[in-house]
Formats: C-alpha cells, structure tokens, sequence
C-alpha cells in the first residue's frame, strides 16, 4: 500500500471537472494521493484549456502563420507582443484593420457549439471614440461567433452570431460604456440553447437567450481578436494583456 503523506498545499490552479470550470485556492492538508487523484480527474475530463500571455509573438507588418497564429491586416497593421501585452495598431484610415487569431486545426479538438465554453481576457484601449477591437471565439468572417465588441461610440458590447445555415441571426447586447486607458476584465459564458451570459469585472453585465452560434463554422477558432480603425485622421491602440479559454468536448 502507498504511504499516505500528510502535506501542506498552497497553490492556485484552475481545472474543469466535471465540465466546468473552476479556479480553486488550496491552502490546507491533503495526501500526497488524494492531489493526485484530483490531477487524474482533470487530466480524465479531457475538456480544452488554453491559456497565453502572448509572450514572444511579433507578427509585425506581414501576413503570416506564427507559432499556430494567424495574423493578417490592411494600412500598415502592427501585432506585437510588449511590454507585458498584445499591442494592435494601424495607420489612421477608415477601415484599416489588424487581425490575429488562434486556430489549432480544422477537426477542432472535438469541440462543437452544442457544448459549453468560455473565454477570459483583460484589455484597454487608448481611445474610445477612434475604432473598434472585437474579442471572440470564433470567425467574425464566416458567421459563427461569441465574445465583446468596443464600439467607437464609446459603448461596449456582447456579441453573438450564427451563419445563415443556423438561421443568420446575431445580437449586440449593449453593456456599458468604457473609457480609455483603463483595463477591463471580461468574461463570456456560453451554455448552447440555454444562455450567453457577458461579464465585466467580475460583474453580470447582460445575456442572451435566443441566438447561438451553430453549424460547422469556426468553432475551432479559441481566439480572434480585431483591431478596426475607423477614424481617418487619428489612430488609436488596443492592448490585449492574456487570453483564457476553455470549452468541453
């Protein structure tokens, strides 16, 4: 029989048992075997989970696949990884833009928009009045897509959309109006045919009840941020400090 090693453990992970994701502080007593039979379970659940800081990645001035990233853009598009943040500028210009996105193949891990997911980021813009920076999992080209929309109206908004074969339909929930310069944490919670529910600091912002993404578009896609320049005489800069995401399959 395995000795039984009493231990003290502080240490923060976030797991997801049982299909759900849970950020737990664990600062008591607990066998050496009992850890393990909690990894196990993490490890069995077989959902995805991705987190990055962007640490390294410079997409600079050129279309390309980085590291799994794929980057393309229209009026001299910057993505650059600095000063502890994903940087996204352009020229000033009306419909410029800079795009980045995370897609790890066409098979999706067996994921699907019939199963839970959710997505955590924390971002500022300099501007609330120049552009906009969409945060999504999914394609905002194809149709099928979930996540937040800063508007240059200085408004912020829950995105939601399906492509035509799900029906076609799409939802701009409004949740507040931002400022510039300062960071927001938002989270996305996406329970198929059930909810969509759009976090602000922490905060119950709004939800959604009846569209969803559906179908066999883009739900590989983790992330996909974009940076659109709307003014013509003045650029701004959207920051993206991480990305977390998690989804069952």
């Amino acid at each position: 029989m395995r000795k039984q090693i009493a231990m003290v453990i502080s240490i923060s992970l976030v797991s997801f048992l049982a299909g759900t994701l849970l950020s737990m502080n664990l600062s008591n007593v607990a066998s050496a075997r009992g850890r393990e039979n909690m990894l196990e379970q993490i490890f069995d659940s077989k959902d995805v989970y991705w987190f990055t800081l962007f640490e390294g990645l410079d997409t600079s001035g050129t279309s390309s696949n980085n590291h799994g990233w794929f980057f393309d853009g229209v009026g001299n598009p910057v993505v650059t990884s600095e000063h502890s943040c994903l940087k996204l500028t352009t020229n000033a210009g009306n419909g410029n833009f800079a795009r980045i996105f995370k897609e790890p193949n066409y098979y999706g891990m067996g994921m699907s928009w019939d199963k839970p997911r959710k997505l955590r980021t924390r971002v500022m813009l300099s501007a609330n009045n120049l552009g906009q920076l969409w945060l999504v999992s999914g394609d905002t080209t194809q149709g099928d897509y979930v996540g937040f929309a800063f508007k240059e109206n200085g408004k912020l908004y829950g995105v939601v959309s399906q492509t035509a074969a799900g029906g076609g339909q799409s939802r701009a929930v409004e949740l507040m109006s931002y400022a510039d310069h300062t960071r927001y944490t938002l989270e996305c919670h996406v329970y198929p045919h059930k909810s969509i529910e759009w976090y602000v600091d922490d905060v119950l912002k709004g939800t959604e009840l009846t569209v969803f993404p559906e179908g066999d578009a883009s739900y590989y896609c983790l992330c996909w941020i974009e940076h659109v320049q709307v003014d013509a005489l003045n650029n701004f800069e959207s920051n993206v400090i991480d990305w977390e995401f998690w989804a069952e399959r």
